[in-house]
């Protein structure tokens, strides 16, 4: 109970030092909404992009604890994949070791906005009221955020269905993969 309710005041906090007197309202939904779903309907979109040697190299320099190497090659990265929400993740979380405060509430913001606008698509609970991902690996991000622990992925009907593991209470949830599933037919040349 302690960690949720701390959860929620750190969210809070970032979301402050983002958004100032607009704190309530948190990142603008339907902004993130429009960039990861513009960048899905891209001609050479691939919603695979956490596999590419480019973003490893990202996350390998945060492992490492370079937060210059890190933020450099982050920004890079993030200019071509502006959706992916992990590399704001590890960017602000070095921005954060290095004392850059507003640095690092920005790419929470960012981090946090991605988030929501997956979760602002449905509640996840059924295959109806699905969370609308561009990709799978947004799936993962949303799950770890919130403390879930995969026991078991199916796909049924165009939605992957993961049961976890949530702090103790076994939960479902319901991602709808038609985008990332369309994308990679027409990498294979599927129709």
């Amino acid at each position: 109970m302690l960690r949720s309710i701390f959860a929620l005041i750190v969210i809070q906090i970032l979301a402050a030092c983002a958004f100032g007197a607009d704190a309530a309202k948190g990142p603008d939904v339907a902004y993130f909404t429009k960039l990861r779903f513009d960048y899905a309907a891209q001609k050479d979109f691939s919603p695979g992009w956490e596999i590419e040697g480019a973003r490893q190299a990202v996350i390998d320099a945060f492992k490492k604890g370079d937060n210059d190497k890190t933020k450099e090659l982050g920004e890079a990265w993030l200019a071509k994949v502006p959706v992916d929400a992990e590399i704001y993740l590890v960017v602000a979380l070095s921005r954060k070791n290095q004392g850059d405060l507003a640095g690092y509430c920005m790419d929470m913001a960012n981090f946090y906005g991605l988030l929501r606008s997956i979760t602002s698509s449905g509640d996840g609970l059924s295959a109806k009221t699905a969370f609308k991902v561009i990709a799978v690996a947004e799936e993962y991000y949303l799950l770890r955020d919130v403390g879930a622990k995969l026991k078991q992925q199916s796909l049924v009907d165009g939605c992957d269905v993961m049961v976890v593991d949530q702090r103790g209470k076994e939960m479902t949830y319901y991602f709808d993969v038609h985008i990332a599933l369309q994308a990679e037919q027409r990498a294979l040349g599927i129709k």
